[in-house]
């Protein structure tokens, strides 16, 4: 208020005047667009008003940049000002960051053998949302069935955050075949007319099978020249080794030659005989 007195007729005068006052912080809006995640290793935090006279200016950022983009989770920290009255207000974003790898496990089947000539490998996970790729088979096959022995990979990827996992599986093989000997007593002959063929092995867990005889006969006696096969397998990988052997015969007839000193008469009572052969080991 003020009042004014005229000095010649001391006359006053008076009036007043409002002064408004304007501290009101400015209003604004705080987001953050999207997730730190492995398939996303940004977001952007944005603040906004209606009020075209507020500016922003991020903490750690030069003044006036908005929006912002950042790579770290945390919280960041984000000051309005009012042009006009030059009030100020601070708020806070924060971001969240999701990369934790999922779960997983890979198993085998077995062991390729030569009975088992494929194994399956099979990845798994706990955790939701996830898929399975195995390196070097189409997308999504799991399981998937090899038939080579060696290390294989597969990798799960969470679809939600694009973060992924390897492990790796080995797959054994035991196809060695069983070792295998054949022995036969001689040759078919005059004096023998028969002879015994057997199959021995120093592998373990094995059986032998002679063509045309019951598994497991071993030694087996034959009376006919020819060609007898044989097989062992083993029992634990289903190899098997087979081998044969020829029987043969030696019944030559030695040759013989049979003379006589003389011829008998009244004179000579008596002759001699002598024999003789030019085939070896005759008697």
């Amino acid at each position: 208020k003020v009042t004014i007195v005229k000095a010649s007729t001391f006359c006053s005068g008076s009036d007043s005047v409002v002064v408004p006052q304007n501290t009101n912080p400015p209003k604004f809006k705080v987001k953050v667009r999207g997730k730190l995640t492995c398939i996303s290793p940004s977001a952007t935090l944005i603040a906004s008003s209606n009020n075209l006279k507020v500016s922003f200016s991020w903490a750690g950022f030069p003044s006036g940049l908005n929006p912002v983009i950042v790579t770290a989770p945390g919280n960041y920290y984000v000051t309005a000002i009012n042009a006009r009255n030059g009030c100020t207000k601070t708020d806070t974003a924060t971001v969240v960051q999701r990369t934790e790898k999922p779960d997983m496990v890979s198993t085998v089947s077995g062991k390729l053998m030569c009975s088992v000539p494929l194994v399956s490998l099979t990845a798994a996970s706990a955790t939701p949302n996830t898929t399975f790729s195995w390196i070097g088979f189409p997308a999504g096959n799991n399981p998937v069935e090899v038939t080579d022995p060696g290390i294989y990979y597969s990798v799960v990827t969470n679809t939600v955050t694009g973060c992924a996992k390897r492990d790796s599986t080995y797959v054994q093989q035991d196809t060695v075949k069983p070792n295998l000997l054949i022995t036969v007593t001689g040759k078919l002959n005059c004096k023998n007319s028969s002879v015994k063929l057997t199959a021995s092995t120093t592998t373990p867990n094995t059986t032998i099978i002679w063509t045309g005889y019951p598994a497991g006969q071993n030694s087996i006696t034959v009376n006919k020249v020819g060609t007898y096969s044989v097989t062992v397998i083993n029992s634990v990988n289903g190899c098997q080794t087979m081998d044969s052997v020829y029987v043969g015969q030696d019944a030559q007839q030695s040759d013989l030659t049979a003379v006589a000193n003389g011829v008998l008469s009244c004179t000579n009572g008596s002759v001699k005989l002598t024999a003789f052969s030019n085939t070896p080991g005759t008697v």
